[in-house]
């Protein structure tokens, strides 16, 4: 945390230098970074952290919190994606199956199949038979 300071310190130090200003900008950027050190000194001394330790447990709670859910919400997202891609295959096997059974469906095809068992072709209509009532 000191570094930072001291880095936006020296930026800024750098800058009023070679803009020209003068050295009451330095000293009220000084003055800034002072009051910042006690401050932040303050806020994160003893009696502070234990006079508001329910509030930090809070906190603490709401973050763990926070993080859980993220990682729920990215399984959730993985899960997701992965159903999808099943959903894909899924729809890919049964326009392929599809397609297949119209193919092998067509009269040419069934007479090819069943030429070898034996079973040929009609060449005539087949004939009804009607039974008559009494």
């Amino acid at each position: 945390m000191e570094a930072i300071i001291d880095l936006i310190t020296y930026y800024y130090n750098e800058n009023i230098w070679r803009l020209g200003l003068s050295d009451k900008y330095r000293e009220v950027i000084q003055r800034t970074k002072n009051n910042f050190n006690e401050s932040v000194k303050e806020v994160f001394s003893l009696p502070v952290l234990v006079n508001n330790i329910r509030f930090m447990s809070f906190l603490s709670f709401l973050a763990i919190l926070y993080i859980t859910n993220a990682h729920f919400a990215d399984r959730a997202m993985i899960g997701m994606n992965n159903i999808q891609k099943e959903l894909k295959e899924l729809r890919w096997e049964y326009m392929n199956t599809k397609s297949e059974l119209m193919y092998k469906s067509k009269q040419t095809e069934i007479k090819k199949l069943v030429t070898p068992l034996g079973l040929e072709e009609l060449k005539q209509p087949p004939k009804k038979i009607i039974i008559a009532q009494e």
